[in-house]
Parts: C-alpha cells; structure tokens; sequence
C-alpha cells in the first residue's frame, strides 16, 4: 500500500520556537516532530522566497534552474530545459497519486506560471498556457505539478484574502480551463475586519478578535481539513496534497487572543555579542519592527514579533484533526 503524504510548506520560519529552544508556542509542530525527524542543521539554497522553493520542489540547484530571485519562472529558463524538469508534486502525479495544492507552494504569479506579477500560478499547465488559462486536465506526459486547479489564497496587507475566486476572476469559475480557484472571505468575516477597523487599511500587523477562518491561514487549513476527508473517502487512489502557509511573512495579522500569549516586556530582541542589534536601539526599535514592511530594510528574521508566531500556532493547531487513512508528513520551512 502506497502512503498518502501531507506536504507542508510554512514561509519565512525560523528555528525560534519551542522546538529548537525558542519561546514560540507551536505544540502540534512538537507532536509532529517527536513522531516524526527533526533537522537541526539545514540550509536553504538563496534566502529568498521564489528561489529556495523552486530549489526544493525541483530538486535544482538555483545555478541551473537560473532562479537567483523573485523570477523568472523556471519552465522558461533553466539553461533551456525548463519543461523537462520534474517537481516534486509532478513526480507523484506520474505515478498516478492525486495531487492538489493550497496556499503558497510556488511563489505566486509570474515567477510560477501565473497571469500576474504576485497571484495565481503554481505551476499548472505550462505546455498548454503560460498564463495558466489550462485548456485541459493534464495528461500524465505533460510537464505540470497539479491533477487539479490549483487552490490560491494569499493576502494583501490590508486584511482581504488575494485568490482568483475572491477577485472574480472569470477563469477562475471554470474547472479546466483555469487559473485556478481559492479562499474566499466571508460577509461576517468582512464585517469583523470593518468593526475591528483595519479592512482596506495597510500595515505590519493587525490583532482583531476575528475568527481563525477570517485569515488565509484559517481558510487554508479549512480546504486541506476538506481535501483530507475526501481523499479519505476514496482510499483506493494515494493522494498527495500540497499545503502552504504564508506566515509568518510580513504583514504580521492574527486574532488577538493569539497576542495575549507574548507580552511585549518578556520578548527579547537579537543581540550581536552580547548587544541588541545596532538597528534596533531605543525608541527606533518599535518603529522599525512594526513599521519595516519589505523584507529587505534589516534581519527581521531575528525580530520574534508576538503575531508571526500566533499566526503559524492557528494554522497548524487548525490541521490538527484525525483522518481516517494512513499518512506520512513532510515538512520543510523557507
């Protein structure tokens, strides 16, 4: 018997929870390693987004996929061999499992085969479209990652979820042809972000008492709970099911209760030999951690803030549920 695999992709974790000794609560990532392997000394290829996960789902150094940054988008480069790559999901998919994605797994848009700069993607159908307007179900041949359309949901920085379904998109209404579908925000959950008073309203970070299921991470972990009952139900096919999480990547948004967990006098801020961070002396340390929103501005990878760590608790603590069929977990972090 074949086992099913959960893939699970969280983006811009570092090792500082509790796990390897840091203070963020993250109990089903414990639970998950102690049955599981636990890395402590692993690497990523480029420490930006598009680069180190087109490295891990190839299997490409980023000197042959020439994916050095945010694009271009593999297929189209890889010293010309772009479609003869095989990912890793596409691996499965050839050998006849059910594979379907959700959340960010490939950096969205254009680095990843989809019809914008920052949306879609995911690899779908690049022999039939390279904007993801799929005029057919892949045929086992094809180069693709996906059975299925894929399931985008990311977010802005102003509280509304980003996926073609929430856009309205027309190819997203479709089976094949499709850019894929995606999350949805409820009225209640718009109303909630409305009350809280930061729908529409960009920013580093946000605490509404809103419920898990208003953010992309609730909803992701909502339609992987989904695909794993249905794929259940029909055991006589392995599944693998791709499931990306976005935080903790800026901007920081989460429901309050989660915040209440780190009280902001018993966080400790990075040192260098004994010293905090040059960058993040005095009354310039508030300012910057919560209002630096590209990544690029200082390391603040180091900067344990209270809701980047809330969020990845309600994603995976949302996953944490019995299916009934055999499985095996994978997990990597970007």
């Amino acid at each position: 018997m074949r086992p099913n695999i959960l893939f699970t992709v969280v983006d811009d974790l570092s090792p500082a929870f509790q796990q390897y000794g840091g203070v963020a609560h993250t109990p089903n990532l414990g639970r998950l390693a102690a049955a599981g392997v636990q890395f402590d000394f692993a690497f990523v290829s480029v420490a930006v987004c598009a680069p180190s996960r087109t490295a891990f789902l190839t299997g490409l150094r980023p000197d042959t996929t020439q994916v050095w940054t945010i694009g271009p988008y593999f297929r189209n480069a890889s010293r010309g061999e772009g479609m003869d790559v095989v990912t890793l999901p596409q691996l499965f998919r050839q050998h006849n499992y059910t594979v379907t994605g959700a959340g960010k797994i490939f950096h969205p848009g254009t680095p990843s085969g989809g019809l914008m700069k920052s949306e879609g993607g995911g690899d779908q159908c690049p022999a039939q479209s390279s904007t993801a307007r799929c005029t057919k179900a892949l045929a086992t041949s094809e180069p693709g990652s996906w059975s299925s359309p894929y399931w985008f949901c990311d977010q802005y920085t102003n509280d509304t979820v980003q996926s073609p379904a929430m856009q309205e998109w027309e190819c997203a209404h479709d089976d094949w042809p499709s850019c894929g579908s995606g999350c949805v925000q409820s009225a209640a959950c718009v109303a909630c972000f409305e009350h809280c008073g930061t729908w529409g309203k960009s920013g580093t970070w946000a605490a509404c008492d809103c419920p898990d299921e208003c953010y992309p991470e609730g909803l992701i972990a909502q339609q992987t709970v989904s695909v794993l009952r249905a794929r259940a139900a029909e055991p006589s096919r392995p599944f693998f099911h791709a499931v990306g999480f976005k935080r903790p990547h800026l901007s920081y948004r989460a429901p309050a209760r989660f915040f209440t967990q780190y009280p902001l006098d018993s966080i400790a801020l990075p040192l260098r030999n004994g010293r905090i961070f040059p960058e993040l002396r005095a009354a310039a340390a508030r300012r910057v951690v919560l209002g630096a929103i590209f990544e690029r501005r200082l390391p603040l990878r180091l900067i344990i803030g209270p809701s980047a760590f809330s969020m990845l608790s309600i994603a995976v603590s949302s996953l944490a549920l019995r299916v009934p069929t055999r499985m095996r977990y994978v997990s990597y972090t970007t």
